[in-house]
């Protein structure tokens, strides 16, 4: 690493830089804790988790500390709009809940919507408490009409409406190349016009759920109609008629 940062006229700090495995928990639990990794003459410290561009990796994948930090700032929001509730009428109260709860839940989802339920429960919570507020219901109220009422999705659709996007501009080529032949499509294996020409194969993968795995799945799964779509906003549109349904 010193050589490429070398022949490239870089320079990295190694004072500040951390050392952190990836893999799953077993991999990671059984690395030598003795062993020392060096770059230059400066030992890399090793940590288990690390912020990057706002979302926390944690070496397992498991994205505990970034939901973790989610909940806590929803939480403090969410405080704020109880404090207001009784001064604003519903429609402010939304369009708050979209300005200091909706953005932390939605940033990054396609990453960390992916974790186990239990998990992605404490985010549901909060949602469910803030529309709650949102309409001054009663704090045991039902709240499937509320997200009906508000036009508003729960972290589970959330995470497959961001998910079915992706697989549509993978499907028509609006990503970077980095993501080329990352899925197959049926139509990539022959011409037939067949029920199933839209969908694509699922791969044969164990272990850590991601956007591999959970995308063709999520996009196998939706409506012909949907998948036609001409355009990203008209994806959008029929993906939230499809979720609030």
């Amino acid at each position: 690493m010193c050589n490429w940062f070398k022949a490239n006229k870089l320079s990295l700090n190694a004072k500040k830089t951390n050392l952190m495995f990836l893999g799953s928990r077993f991999q990671t639990n059984n690395i030598d804790s003795k062993n020392e990794i060096y770059l230059g003459d400066c030992r890399l410290t090793r940590v288990h988790e690390a912020k990057f561009l706002g979302i926390t990796i944690d070496e397992n994948f498991t994205w505990k500390k970034h939901i973790t930090d989610v909940c806590n700032k929803c939480s403090r929001n969410i405080g704020v709009l109880n404090k207001v509730k009784s001064f604003l009428p519903n429609k402010s109260l939304h369009q708050l809940y979209c300005s200091l709860v909706l953005p932390y839940i939605n940033y990054g989802i396609l990453l960390w919507g992916n974790a186990n339920k239990e998990c992605l429960n404490k985010v549901f919570r909060l949602q469910k408490r803030a529309l709650r507020i949102v309409s001054n219901s009663h704090y045991l109220c039902h709240t499937k009409p509320l997200f009906k009422k508000f036009n508003v999705l729960n972290v589970f659709d959330m995470y497959e409406k961001e998910l079915a996007i992706f697989m549509y501009k993978y499907k028509n080529d609006l990503l970077p190349p980095t993501f080329d032949g990352i899925f197959i499509n049926h139509q990539d294996n022959h011409s037939y016009n067949t029920r199933n020409k839209n969908d694509f194969r699922l791969p044969i993968q164990k272990g850590l759920k991601t956007a591999l795995l959970n995308g063709p799945k999520i996009w196998n799964k939706l409506s012909n109609d949907i998948k036609d779509s001409t355009t990203l906003s008209q994806l959008k549109a029929r993906l939230n008629s499809h979720f609030s349904g």
